[in-house]
């Protein structure tokens, strides 16, 4: 039944409609550094039984296979598939937790994402911290490779499991940009204030959103706002009325941003410091190295972006008013846009080895 496969994905099928941001364009990505085998995707799925656990051809080339991991059928047919295939790759932690008995085979390579077990904590999910760390050590003593998406998780699990002497290799995380250029060049006013400010993204706990609506309330005199998100009503109710004739808020499809990062000058990244924050590659943070988007930051450590020398604002200085003029501006933007290129050299060369490191070539 597998005996074409070369290798197999545990993750969804990219299909090239769903990929939006996030997950997905990480899997998508990582699919297109192995175009030239033929792969099959094991999607999982808890709640299905029977006929609906089932194989799905999606090209000549590739296929879907869904299954339940906790039925015996399940169970089966992961087990088929490793002994088939050359090679496992295996998107998260937590779907690494069906393949922990088959670590040992010399197969499993786990694309760790983020830190599992601090994110299910700083989730609310305290039942499964220490289930994830379980299966987070497993696959750092056993995988025959794990991929990073900064150097900053590496340095992480060498600091949480110095004893653990683990194969890894960095693949980044950077999206192509169209039409970019920064709003320095764009610019028609005359005068240096006030500045635009963009934020596009979720209102978890994470992105600190209340940090941001303290400080659109201390910068109003010098700054106009604009929130894109899905959750913008969320936002809306935090902002104090003193400040909504500075904010505009409603959602901006990801094609569309483009122009909207073009048009400001800073944009927030107001992340607290946590292992999850240390380790991370925002997309958001890359794209407005990409659009000349001075980032607004409250911790400078984000994944490697410090290592890099990318040039940013402090949230405290911010909110004083001690930000960069357009001059200022404009070398910081240009520095920036070296660090992103930087970036993505890394990472189109890192895909490039790629498939030579879990093919084992």
């Amino acid at each position: 039944m597998f005996k074409n496969f070369e290798i197999a994905f545990f993750g969804p099928y990219p299909h090239r409609e769903q990929i939006k941001e996030g997950w997905m364009s990480r899997v998508y990505s990582i699919d297109q550094a192995f175009k030239a085998w033929h792969r099959i995707y094991v999607h999982i799925d808890i709640k299905i039984y029977g006929d609906q656990q089932r194989m799905v051809r999606v090209t000549d080339s590739t296929a879907v296979i869904y299954l339940n991991p906790e039925t015996d059928e399940g169970k089966s047919y992961i087990k088929q598939i490793v002994d088939t295939v050359r090679a496992v790759y295996c998107h998260t932690l937590h779907l690494a937790e069906y393949l922990v008995d088959y670590l040992d085979s010399g197969k499993i390579c786990v694309d760790v994402h983020g830190v599992t077990p601090e994110e299910e904590a700083m989730m609310g999910n305290p039942h499964n911290v220490e289930r994830y760390a379980r299966v987070e050590e497993q696959v750092l003593k056993k995988a025959r490779l794990c991929v990073f998406v900064t150097n900053a998780m590496d340095s992480h699990y060498k600091n949480k499991y110095p004893n653990i002497d683990y194969a890894w290799t960095k693949v980044g995380i950077f999206e192509k940009y169209d039409n970019q250029g920064y709003s320095l060049e764009s610019e028609t006013e005359t005068t240096e204030l006030p500045v635009k400010v963009i934020y596009a993204g979720g209102t978890q706990a994470w992105q600190n959103i209340d940090k941001m609506v303290d400080s659109v309330a201390k910068s109003t005199n010098r700054a106009n706002f604009i929130f894109f998100s899905h959750e913008h009503d969320v936002i809306e109710k935090k902002l104090p009325a003193s400040s909504k004739d500075y904010v505009s808020l409603g959602f901006c499809e990801k094609e569309n941003l483009a122009a909207e990062y073009s048009a400001a000058n800073f944009g927030f990244i107001v992340r607290d410091c946590s292992p999850v924050n240390r380790v991370a590659c925002p997309t958001k943070l890359i794209e407005y190295l990409c659009y000349g988007v001075v980032p607004i930051v409250e911790l400078v450590e984000i994944g490697d972006f410090a290592e890099y020398g990318y040039e940013y604002v402090s949230v405290a200085d911010f909110n004083e008013g001690f930000f960069p003029d357009k001059a200022s501006r404009k070398w910081m933007i240009e520095k920036n846009f070296d660090v992103a290129r930087t970036m993505q050299i890394e990472y189109e060369t890192a895909l490039e080895n790629l498939s030579a490191r879990v093919l084992g070539q």
